[in-house]
């Protein structure tokens, strides 16, 4: 429970680089994170500080009320699949699994010693551009 009650999402960041074991780790959980029929209807287009122009186009999604979140050493964007692979139905279920999976990530990052926050401010249309197939951003 203190995981739960002593993670925060920051507004400032240090400049310190993730290792790139501690990502492995921490976006491997988020395969972890319940899903109906296990789907794991999510996608992380991801860009670390020094990922030149792509990390820029990143950085442009933002709202001017999150420009503080270019500071972050790690920027991203999360997408959720709208059909099932199966069969593909609409599935309903994209957006709360994509959620629930963020979540995931949060606290693992957390426990690791490593601070995350998910953001809505961000413009939706442009960042339809890292989306494949029916995957729509978040």
């Amino acid at each position: 429970m203190d995981l739960l009650h002593d993670r925060f999402s920051p507004r400032e960041y240090l400049p310190t680089e993730v290792p790139q074991e501690d990502l492995e780790k921490i976006f491997e959980t988020a395969r972890w994170a319940q899903s109906c029929f296990n789907e794991q209807p999510w996608r992380f287009v991801v860009a670390r500080k020094s990922d030149g122009a792509f990390r820029s186009k990143l950085e442009g999604l933002l709202v001017e009320d999150n420009a503080f979140a270019k500071s972050a050493w790690l920027l991203g964007v999360a997408f959720g699949k709208k059909s099932f692979t199966v069969n593909s139905k609409p599935n309903r279920h994209h957006g709360f699994d994509t959620g629930a999976a963020c979540q995931t990530l949060a606290f693992a990052a957390f426990q690791m010693g490593w601070n995350t926050r998910f953001m809505a401010g961000f413009d939706l249309e442009s960042a339809r551009e890292f989306a494949t197939s029916d995957y729509e951003p978040y």
